[in-house]
């Protein structure tokens, strides 16, 4: 499929993105990690590599929170991110992550709000050893579901612009199933939060 991108555009898409991508995964990794596999449907980007660099900026930035939690109990980043949750919501955390490491980092890294605070969390909670093991594990999953939405979205995208006549339509009923998906998902992480 032809986006008319500018070539030079494309070729810095194509030999610096990856870094840009892993930096940005490192902050906020399941927006990029989706955009980047919709990329590699479109083939700016290799999806194996996506996946790769995923699944280290996600690591990445879920040891970063847990050392926060494991050595900066005392900091003021620390308080802003328990503060962020409610007294209430750390005891139950702290108690799933104690009784239930795996199903609690999955819950925590698909929760919008919860991520940060609960990865902190776990520095005050979980052995080091366990938490970096079980946090790959849930990491490669969550990689690799984000990765093959976003790549396969953009296969979809492209049938969909394929078999349209008109674009205006395939446009109006991607915006109305992104519109679909996102309420969707905006319920569905109303209901996990108050678990």
């Amino acid at each position: 499929m032809d986006l008319n991108i500018p070539a030079n555009l494309l070729a810095f898409l194509q030999t610096q993105g990856y870094l840009v991508m892993l930096l940005i995964v490192i902050l906020e990794g399941a927006i990029i990690t989706y955009v980047a596999g919709f990329a590699a449907s479109l083939g700016i980007f290799n999806v194996y590599v996506v996946f790769l660099l995923s699944v280290l900026g996600n690591f990445i930035g879920d040891v970063v929170y847990y050392l926060i939690g494991r050595f900066g109990k005392k900091t003021s980043i620390y308080r802003h991110f328990v503060n962020k949750i409610g007294p209430g919501k750390v005891n139950k955390i702290e108690h799933y992550l104690k009784n239930n490491l795996v199903k609690t980092l999955a819950v925590v890294k698909l929760t919008p709000v919860l991520p940060a605070p609960g990865l902190i969390l776990a520095g005050t909670t979980v052995p080091y050893r366990k938490f970096l093991f079980y946090t790959l594990m849930v990491g490669i999953a969550y990689s690799a579901f984000l990765t093959m939405f976003g790549f396969y979205s953009g296969v979809a995208f492209n049938i969909i612009i394929k078999s349209f006549k008109y674009v205006e339509i395939s446009i109006g009923l991607i915006v109305i199933l992104f519109v679909a998906v996102w309420i969707g998902l905006r319920r569905l992480f109303q209901k996990i939060e108050k678990i």
